[in-house]
């Protein structure tokens, strides 16, 4: 049997790069921007809110992930 899936949730976060520790690890701090639709989710308008919101932050931004979660299930 095939699986397919199906998104359920889109998340996006911003890292900012709060500088480094002793050892000279980077130390980041996460803002969230929430549960995004899944269906509708656009990459380039999250990194332009993303990138609208840094001069309010701060620390400066280091990343921007966003991470998909799937419902999984066979199909018949």
């Amino acid at each position: 049997m095939a699986v397919t899936t199906q998104e359920k949730r889109v998340t996006c976060s911003i890292k900012l790069n709060a500088g480094t520790s002793e050892t000279g690890a980077r130390i980041t701090k996460s803002v969230s921007l929430g549960t995004l639709k899944a269906g509708a989710f656009d990459a380039q308008k999250a990194y332009n809110i993303a990138m609208l919101l840094g001069p309010l932050l701060n620390y400066s931004i280091y990343q921007i992930e966003n991470s998909v979660t799937n419902i999984l299930s066979e199909s018949a």
